[in-house]
């Protein structure tokens, strides 16, 4: 039981993102959560950690009951004043492109979530792997033509991270943007000794130009959230058109 307390202790403290708030008793005896993080609690700087007593918290509103003439008691639910709106990157693209139609006629969309996944294993492992084993591995549906583009894909992907000191695969962000804070993840960064590539995946038969333009806005919240983790740094940002042939479009 305490080993498990522990884990759930831990996976709540590690979820988040830009803020933990912990709330609890202040009794004489640390127990529970308190007691596991009190080390902290009373060594952490005031840039850290923020201590508010529950008199100086603030009240939001009141929620009111009334009761109607048919005996029902109907609540008001508070008024909580907004804060940042949350949005996946992927808002930003104003429509999707087609991605591949498979000629087997199966769902497109899991032909470019297996292409993805094939990609992110070579990837983890420097362009290594054996892509019909690979597609077995991960799925029962044979997509034809899939693996031709796939093995074009890696070459023109090699080619793109030559000489990188390292590669972050579904690389997790999170942008502030005014009032909204946007969720994404990019498909591969690339770091170099002198500046940073964003490579992100697109399975689609439609042209350059068309994809350009509907992925542009995800592509720059991309560079956008890269620049501000490495200030100054040069950042570099392209879309990896798959389809009947591998293009680089920057």
């Amino acid at each position: 039981r305490k080993l498990e307390q522990d884990n759930v202790f831990y996976v709540a403290m590690t979820r988040a993102r830009d803020l933990v708030v912990l709330s609890g008793a202040g009794t004489k005896s640390s127990k529970g959560w308190k007691k596991q993080a009190e080390s902290f609690l009373q060594n952490a700087s005031s840039d850290l950690l923020r201590t508010i007593p529950f008199s100086n918290v603030p009240t939001i509103g009141k929620m009111e009951v009334k009761q109607s003439v048919s005996g029902r008691v109907n609540f008001q639910p508070l008024e909580i004043p907004g804060g940042a709106e949350r949005r996946p990157v992927t808002s930003l693209v104003k429509k999707q492109t087609a991605i591949s139609q498979p000629s087997n006629g199966e769902d497109r969309r899991a032909f470019g979530i297996l292409g993805h996944v094939v990609l992110e294993e070579l990837a983890n492992n420097n362009w290594n792997g054996d892509i019909p084993e690979l597609l077995q591995q991960f799925s029962s549906v044979e997509y034809e033509g899939l693996g031709e583009q796939l093995e074009a894909a890696r070459e023109a992907l090699r080619k793109e991270t030559a000489g990188a000191e390292a590669l972050f695969v579904e690389h997790p962000f999170v942008l502030k943007r005014d009032g909204v804070i946007l969720d994404g993840t990019i498909d591969l960064l690339a770091q170099f000794s002198n500046h940073w590539k964003i490579l992100d995946y697109k399975f689609s038969n439609e042209s350059p130009e068309s994809v350009l333009e509907t992925y542009s806005p995800q592509l720059a919240a991309y560079q956008e959230a890269v620049e501000k983790l490495n200030p100054g740094a040069e950042v570099s940002a392209a879309l990896v058109l798959i389809g009947e042939f591998v293009r680089i479009l920057d």
